[in-house]
């Protein structure tokens, strides 16, 4: 055509540049280029436009806009297909500040985006976190008329409602309705789930019917969020509904269908049927996991059926399933709740072993079962070890804190307060109430002040449990006064005496003799709307058994169990009375006949008329009661154990004090000092016989 000497026209330059572009010789191009404008052909912004396309498809987007900037200088206009590819060329270089900023320059110039670049932005945004940009720029697009993808949409959706931006995802699914742009089966059930989440479950089922109204497949994604919810609010019955409804319609139910349901029934206490559900998923082919495990391992440990928990926990294992963390967590909390701190250490050095990182969700209960079996100082040795590795949060130094209060170990105490304060932990309602309290008990008057003080600083708002815990220090120290102002402050503070606080006040004015005023105060909170319950009529029994008023006591005990209000410790609280006047036949008998009302006798009931029936001498009758105890499943603890190695030792029965303490061992259960005083006491009992013994530990 050059030779020909024909005029080349734009067009004919414009497929050159294109063909160079294709061919990725961008030098060529931008050589073809620059030859139009030397030729003197009148050029538009079409192959400025195919150059820069070529330019960001080859990544070379800060020369794709040195081209659009000469464009400009030369007196070309850019139109909206060069904003596009250069916002096109940005993302691709996954420069989305770039993209967004000319994003932004086209909206100014009324041209708009493609749907490719803003799913892009969009998503781009939503990934690094950037939500409320996301929803910015997807509220600026939807007023340009420029509507992204489904699918950049659902993922936008899913961040609002993660990140708690409830208005804005309402408003985002109301645009995408408005602009055309149908909801599908992943759209309803992130809003089903972040409804659902937030116990808004009318509203949920609402979302839910209009899902099926539209005619939007029905996954079993929905279906697990509704089920998810009905649980956390207790409502197990539509729960299972929602199960079986599943079936009915062919959705196959998977394990995050059947984790809530066992988790549900667990937290109520009906372990059977959180082990049916347990069941049922085997026998519908639907595979055990962790999570399922794991709730249901839980449950077990919270109602402290530790034997139980563990087979299952060797079960989840067999079965090539790996505990995680939470599983080991839940594991140690229930050995905690019963006393056997050696297994909970067991399990956690188990747990570091498998490269685990235990968490203050570990410590706290470890500190705790530390402090009640071992003491305070063990517990702040193993903190002393842990020091390098996490720090403990307030849950964990505050219980670290409430063992040493518990043990009067005031000073330390303070020091570990001191230390949270350094650290920057927050120092809560919960961590003032303990440390006021033991003050207060350990009449440390000016640091109660000190602390009240403080308290009133950080505007700590006081609560029913922090006035019903000021009087009952008060109360229980016979400054009766002291603790009616209490009460008066409570009341001036906005805060209302419950069932705890009368019954706080019942007891002690109980113990401290003042039997009618207990009987006046108890018939004040039978005309208000916070009835006795079994603790605040407990506190009368145990009155009427320390000053031997056995015939009232009997008929309070009658009473209770007509109103079933009858607990295992009013059993015990009545075993301990007939002890006490010498009516152990009686006792024994009471723990006979306890169970036709549905009160199952425990360690205690035992152990109390173990006691009695030693100091008698009567060893006999006692390891006849100890017998039965183990054969009906119960567990003695250390206070068991050591009554009765101390009467064997007593009564000269060495051998059999000795038997005790071995099988303590085996059991798991901790000696403390009391077991060893027994020891000693038979041992010196047989030097003074001229005898020896070898203790074999």
């Amino acid at each position: 055509m050059l030779q020909s000497g024909a005029r080349l026209d734009e067009h004919v330059y414009t497929a050159g540049i294109r063909a160079y572009c294709e061919a990725r010789n961008l030098d060529g191009a931008k050589g073809l280029l620059a030859r139009m404008h030397h030729e003197g052909v009148k050029v538009s912004v079409v192959p400025y436009n195919v150059l820069i396309y070529g330019l960001c498809r080859n990544h070379r987007i800060q020369e794709a806009v040195e081209v659009k900037n000469s464009m400009v200088a030369r007196g070309i206009k850019a139109d909206e297909v060069t904003y596009r590819t250069l916002v096109y060329g940005f993302c691709r270089a996954e420069e989305l500040e770039m993209a967004l900023r000319m994003t932004y320059d086209m909206a100014r110039l009324g041209f708009v985006p493609s749907e490719a670049n803003c799913s892009f932005m969009l998503d781009g945004l939503r990934k690094r976190g950037k939500v409320q940009e996301a929803f910015s720029l997807a509220c600026q697009l939807g007023e340009l008329g420029m509507v992204p993808n489904i699918f950049a949409y659902n993922a936008l959706l899913d961040n609002l409602c993660k990140s708690g931006m409830f208005c804005e995802a309402d408003r985002l699914f109301s645009e995408m309705v408005d602009r055309g742009l149908e909801p599908n089966e992943v759209t309803y059930p992130i809003l089903i789930h972040s409804l659902s989440k937030r116990g808004m479950m009318e509203d949920a089922l609402d979302m839910f019917d209009r899902m099926r109204d539209k005619g939007v497949r029905v996954t079993v994604y929905p279906y697990n969020s509704l089920i998810n919810g009905c649980c956390k609010q207790d409502d197990l019955d539509r729960a299972m509904g929602f199960l079986s409804e599943m079936t009915d319609i062919g959705v196959t139910p998977n394990a995050a269908s059947y984790c809530p349901l066992i988790a549900g029934f667990c937290r109520k206490g009906d372990l059977s049927s959180a082990m049916a559900i347990h069941q049922e998923m085997a026998e519908k082919g639907v595979a055990w996991n962790t999570y399922t495990f794991t709730a249901l391992i839980n449950g077990l440990c919270k109602d402290k059926k530790m034997d139980e928990a563990s087979r299952l926990f060797n079960k989840m294992i067999n079965s090539n399933l790996v505990p995680n963390e939470a599983t080991y967590n839940v594991m140690i909390e229930g050995y905690c709740l019963v006393g056997n701190i050696r297994k909970a250490f067991q399990l956690y050095d188990q747990m570091v072993g498998r490269g685990l990182t235990p968490d203050n969700y570990t410590y706290r209960p470890l500190l705790s079962g530390l402090c009640l079996t071992s003491g305070a100082s063990k517990a702040k040795e193993f903190v002393a070890d842990l020091e390098n590795n996490c720090p403990l949060n307030k849950f964990s130094l505050t219980t670290l804190m409430h063992g040493l209060c518990r043990e009067g170990r005031l000073t330390e105490a303070y020091h570990v307060w001191n230390e949270m304060a350094m650290q920057g932990v927050n120092l809560d309602l919960v961590s003032f109430t303990i440390i006021v309290y033991t003050a207060l008990k350990q009449h440390d008057t000016q640091k109660s002040c000190v602390l009240l003080r403080e308290m009133t600083e950080r505007s700590v708002r006081l609560d029913t449990v922090f006035h019903t815990c000021m009087i009952d220090v008060h109360s229980k120290e016979g400054n009766m006064v002291q603790a009616l102002n209490c009460w008066d402050n409570m009341i001036a503070d906005g805060c209302f005496p419950n069932t705890v606080t009368y019954t706080v006040l019942v007891n002690n004015l109980c113990k401290s003799g003042h039997l009618s005023s207990a009987e006046v105060l108890c018939k004040e909170m039978l005309s208000s709307q916070f009835l006795p319950n079994n603790y605040t009529y407990n506190c009368f029994l145990d009155c009427f058994t320390t000053e031997g008023k056995l015939e009232k006591a009997k008929d309070l005990y009658f009473a209770m169990l007509r109103g079933s209000l009858a607990n295992i410790v009013t059993v015990n609280t009545l075993i301990k009375g007939l002890c006490k006047v010498g009516q152990i036949q009686e006792a024994i008998d009471l723990i006979s006949k306890c169970t036709e009302n549905g009160l199952f006798p425990d360690c205690i009931s035992y152990s109390t008329v173990i006691h009695e029936l030693c100091k008698k001498g009567d060893t006999n009758k006692a390891f006849e009661l100890w017998n039965e105890m183990l054969y009906k499943g119960l567990k003695p603890d250390i206070v068991a154990y050591n009554i009765l190695i101390r009467w064997c030792n007593v009564n000269g029965e060495l051998e059999k004090g000795l038997g005790i303490y071995n099988d303590m061992i085996k059991k798991g259960v901790q000696p403390n000092w009391r077991t060893y005083r027994a020891l000693f006491l038979g041992t010196s009992l047989m030097t003074s016989k001229r005898d020896t013994i070898l203790l074999n530990t």
